[in-house]
């Protein structure tokens, strides 16, 4: 009978809520009648977690805000049926907001189906007017998901447009709101959301030491690209079919598949990064690049740096480098012992200890970025906790204005012509040097 009365406690909540209802008496039903209320709670009306004990809990609740309110949203419907090949598990949560360029804001748990093309996963709440670049809403939309769906551990995955730290870009592009997730702000709504496992951010140009500094206190694991990523993005489908039998596995061993399975998806492209940090060496790197830094500074030839910063693997925006190549290279045009033997400190824990997995796809690509440039810094990157505890800024700014020691011709396509190359060729090689000049910063 107690099995009983906790099913239909969701219905006599649902009755006391209508204040048109009359008096309901449990006393005043027939047996035919519980069971038909009991029939009726467990088809349509959301269940109640009365103190619902961990063991009983799912492993994993996976929280993905898919904000297609732009140009990316028939890959975000795409996406979600991508999911619904694998859908929830006796194991594994997969919920899901929706927003698309065409329709209403959905929010829904994914349940597996055979459509490629349809989404039939019903949805648990709709929204008429919401803004998905609003860092609150991102709260929100964590808050309900793990208030409907609680589970040992929790994975969130924002999925949108990335333009990396610049807090004039950032993440998670609303155009009906002209809004979005700068990178301080994506801090402030981790601090709210509270400590999660796993933050995956399907968007391009994300995995920078001052974004993942940012929210480091509140994911153990960052997964993300350094460069830019295709319009598809994650392949879900591999990825949750994969994580479906491995979910009592370590949150290492849950990123590393998402970093397995992009590269597979993408093997034949070379031009792609995916790579996981682990949060918890981020202060070790601060403070290994702060030791780098006082060196660096007490350089005397800062056009040997200049030189070393042109040469260092760029992405999409030019200013965003790889860290582990900058140090390397900066050891290698200096020539300075010290400032070699730092460098290679601070490589080997890039590799061994602070990036979990990487998919090496493009060359030079290291598992984390850091913002690279010869124009200093100013108070929009003052105001990271990145700049904050640590002196990057201060050597950014020593390096200002420098020129190169050498004129710097990038690694490009053009293929010297030589001595006896007539005027058309050597007309082809200066314009093809000078294309890849302006492209290169």
């Amino acid at each position: 009978m107690k099995k009983i009365i906790l099913k239909i406690i969701p219905l006599l909540l649902l009755f006391s809520s209508f204040s048109y209802a009359q008096n309901f008496n449990l006393n005043s039903l027939d047996l035919d009648q519980i069971k038909s209320l009991i029939s009726e709670a467990d088809t349509d009306i959301p269940k109640l977690n009365l103190n619902k004990s961990k063991a009983s809990l799912k492993e994993w609740t996976v929280m993905t805000y898919i904000n297609g309110k732009n140009d990316l949203s028939e890959y975000g419907e795409q996406d979600v049926n991508e999911m619904e090949t694998v859908g929830s598990t006796s194991k594994m949560n997969i919920v899901v907001e929706l927003g698309t360029a065409h329709q209403k804001t959905e929010r829904f748990l994914v349940i597996k189906d055979d459509y490629p093309t349809l989404i039939t996963s019903h949805p648990l709440e709709i929204m008429d007017k919401n803004d998905m670049g609003d860092w609150k809403h991102l709260v929100d939309f964590v808050s309900w998901s793990k208030e409907k769906f609680p589970a040992k551990r929790y994975m969130l995955i924002i999925w949108n447009h990335g333009n990396g730290w610049t807090t004039s870009k950032g993440i998670s592009y609303d155009d009906e709101t002209d809004n979005h997730i700068s990178t301080p702000e994506l801090g402030l709504a981790m601090k709210e959301i509270g400590k999660i496992d796993i933050l995956a951010m399907d968007a391009c140009l994300m995995q920078m030491a001052e974004v993942a500094f940012e929210v480091k206190d509140y994911a153990d694991i960052v997964v993300a690209s350094q460069e830019t990523e295709p319009g598809n993005g994650y392949p879900f489908d591999l990825i949750f079919k994969k994580m479906a039998k491995m979910t009592k596995k370590s949150n290492e061993a849950i990123a590393k598949n998402i970093i397995t399975q992009y590269e597979k998806y993408y093997s034949s492209k070379k031009d792609l990064t995916q790579s996981a940090v682990k949060t918890s060496k981020l202060d070790s790197l601060a403070a290994l690049i702060n030791d780098w830094v006082k060196t660096a500074m007490q350089i005397k030839d800062k056009r040997t740096l200049i030189n070393a910063l042109n040469e260092t693997k760029s992405y999409d925006m030019k200013e965003y480098k790889d860290l582990s190549h900058f140090i390397k290279l900066a050891g290698e045009k200096t020539q300075d012992n010290l400032l070699i033997k730092k460098g290679k400190r601070i490589q080997k824990f890039i590799y061994k200890e602070l990036i979990i997995a990487n998919t090496g796809l493009e060359k030079n690509s290291n598992g984390i970025s850091i913002h690279l440039t010869k124009n200093g810094t100013g108070k929009k990157y003052a105001d990271l906790a990145w700049s904050r505890e640590t002196q990057w800024d201060e050597f950014l700014n020593s390096i200002k204005s420098v020129e190169p020691l050498t004129p710097f011709e990038p690694d490009s396509a053009c293929i010297d012509p030589g001595d006896d190359a007539s005027i058309a060729e050597l007309m082809d090689y200066v314009n093809c040097l000078t294309n890849a000049l302006t492209s290169t910063y």
